[in-house]
C-alpha cells in the first residue's frame, strides 16, 4: 500500500513541476468556491456559476505561465492589504467613538484623529499645515 502512495506522490510531483501551484489568490478562490457550493444548496442559481469558478481555480493552479499568475497574485495581495487596512480603521473608529472624532483635512484629504471636544476646534493639519476649524456637536 505504501509503495502505491509513494508512486502517486512522485507522479504528482512530476506533474506539478514547472506549474504555478497554490498561492494566496488560489487559496482565497478555493474558500470562496466552497462558500458558493454551500450557498448553492439554498440558492440553486449559484450552481450555474460554481463550475466556471472551479475551472478558473484549476486553470490558475496548473498554469505554466508563472509570471502572469504572479502578477495576478500581487494585484490580489495589494487589494487585500488595502481592504484589510480599511477594515482595521473602521474597527478602531468604532472602538474610539466615545473619545475621538475623525475628520478629513479640506486641502489634502488626510484623515485626522481628534480628541472629542464639544464646540468649535481650530486644527492645524500635520501633513499640509493648513489651519481650519471644525464644529463638533456631540
Amino acid at each position: 500500500m505504501n509503495k502505491y502512495i509513494n508512486k502517486l506522490v512522485l507522479w504528482i510531483q512530476k506533474f506539478m513541476q514547472g506549474r504555478y501551484g497554490p498561492d494566496d489568490l488560489s487559496i482565497f478562490s478555493i474558500k470562496l468556491y466552497l462558500i458558493l457550493v454551500v450557498l448553492g444548496l439554498f440558492f440553486p442559481a449559484l450552481t450555474l456559476i460554481t463550475p466556471i469558478f472551479l475551472f478558473f481555480i484549476l486553470y490558475r493552479l496548473f498554469s505554466k505561465n508563472v509570471t502572469k499568475r504572479r502578477e495576478e497574485n500581487v494585484k490580489f495581495l495589494r487589494y487585500k492589504s488595502g481592504a484589510k487596512k480599511q477594515l482595521l480603521q473602521l474597527k478602531n473608529r468604532w472602538k474610539e467613538r466615545d473619545t475621538h472624532r475623525y475628520r478629513k483635512c479640506p486641502s489634502c484629504k488626510t484623515m485626522l484623529r481628534l480628541k472629542k471636544q464639544i464646540g468649535t476646534v481650530n486644527i492645524t493639519c500635520p501633513v499640509c499645515n493648513n489651519n481650519f476649524s471644525i464644529n463638533i456637536k456631540h
